[in-house]
This record gives structure tokens, C-alpha cells and sequence, in this order.
């Protein structure tokens, strides 16, 4: 009787003949995937060596140099000669730059209006070094009573105007001044003041700092107390 189920019979050839596609169907697949796999390689080495290059090019566009100030001096006959350390500056242009930095110390942390506190303690923190720096803080930040925040506080204005800048002795300075407090319509009230100012000189500083003290001047000790009536 003849076999219904619809199978045929699987000779040895035909076996043998299905066992060799089988085998090179996953050969094929193998040699895929080390293809595949060396492509990702080669690619991953590729974008390696790009992302050197982008940097290296980066780095090439960056100063190699620091940022140093450079002075000016306008000479009786008109003629400009410049610098790039006070050192080298004639003595009367050295000392007028110091001076100039002393009084701008001065004038900024003595000095005070709601507006413009912000900017005076930057420049004062800038311009002090870690000691100084961290009692002017605490003598201007909440809680203390004596701060101008209190004292002058939103309504008041207290304007210091220079009688004299001597340097008097080596890095020591003392620095005569007016203070005006005027609050509002009632009548100024001007005292006068001394500073005695401990400073040195710095030659690297951050740019940013540069900027607002080309001088790097840096006050290590400061003192200021009312003057006397004679």
C-alpha cells in the first residue's frame, strides 16, 4: 500500500548535499562578522586619529604666551616710550604707578554706594592678599553693625576724595583722604583719615585680575583710623 503522509525518502546524497550548504552558509556568516568587526576597527581608529587632529588644532590656536601690562610714558617732548615692568620705568613714572593703585585700594574700600558695592569688594578682594582680604570681608559682609551695608546702607552715599599719597618707606605708604557722607537732603558730614598700607608687587596674576589692577599691586597689611584735631 501506498504511503500517504506526503514525505519522501532522504538519500545519503541528498543528505550529504544539504549538510555542505548548511556549512557553507555559516562559513559565509563567520567571514561576515570578522568583516564587520575589522571595518569597526578601522573606523573607530580613524575618528581616534580625527579627534587627535581637532585637538591639536585647538591647542595650536591657543596663546603660548602669558598676558603681561604693558606701560606707557609720555615724555616732555612729546614722545612715547613704553614697558612691560615697572622695574624698568624711570623712578618718578614707577612711583606715580603705585601710587595710582595705592589710592584706587583706597578710594574703593572706603568709598561707598548701593550701586557700586559690588564692584568695590571685587576690586578690594582682588587687590588684597589672603589675610587682608578675608578681614575686609568679614568687616563688610552681614552681620557685622560696622559694615557700610549697614552704616551707609541704600540711601546714603560716602565719597572719598585724595589729600595725599607718600610712600614712606620700602613698601609702605600712607594714604591721607576726606570721607563725604551725605544721606539723602541732610547735610554732608567730611572727616578726615589716614591709611597706613603694607603692599608688594606681583609679576603673575590671572588676566582677570590684570585687568583691575595693572600694577599687581597686592596690600598685605591695612590700617585707617580718623585724624585728630591738632
Amino acid at each position: 500500500m501506498p504511503d500517504q503522509s506526503g514525505t519522501f525518502p532522504i538519500t545519503a546524497p541528498l543528505l550529504e548535499r544539504h549538510y555542505r550548504q548548511v556549512q557553507s552558509f555559516q562559513e559565509a556568516r563567520a567571514r561576515s562578522a570578522r568583516l564587520l568587526s575589522k571595518g569597526a576597527l578601522v573606523a573607530l581608529g580613524i575618528s581616534m586619529l580625527a579627534n587627535i587632529g581637532l585637538a591639536w588644532s585647538v591647542a595650536s590656536m591657543l596663546p603660548l604666551t602669558k598676558l603681561v601690562p604693558v606701560y606707557f610714558m609720555i615724555r616732555p617732548d612729546g614722545t612715547i616710550d613704553d614697558s612691560v615692568a615697572l622695574s624698568t620705568l624711570p623712578p618718578s613714572t614707577d612711583q606715580a604707578v603705585i601710587r595710582a593703585a595705592l589710592w584706587q585700594y583706597v578710594q574703593m574700600r572706603e568709598g561707598y554706594s548701593y550701586d557700586t558695592a559690588r564692584y568695590r569688594y571685587d576690586i578690594v578682594s582682588g587687590m588684597s592678599d589672603a589675610t587682608t582680604r578675608t578681614a575686609y570681608q568679614q568687616w563688610f559682609n552681614y552681620p557685622n553693625p560696622q559694615s557700610p551695608q549697614v552704616t551707609v546702607g541704600k540711601n546714603g552715599v560716602l565719597t572719598v576724595e585724595p589729600i595725599s599719597v607718600a610712600l614712606i618707606g620700602p613698601n609702605v605708604a600712607q594714604v591721607r583722604y576726606e570721607r563725604i557722607f551725605e544721606v539723602e537732603t541732610n547735610a554732608a558730614v567730611t572727616t578726615t583719615w589716614t591709611a597706613t598700607i603694607q603692599f608688594q608687587q606681583v609679576g603673575t596674576m590671572p588676566a582677570s585680575d590684570r585687568l583691575s589692577d595693572p600694577s599687581g599691586l597686592i596690600v598685605t597689611s591695612y590700617q585707617t583710623e580718623e585724624d585728630t584735631a591738632p
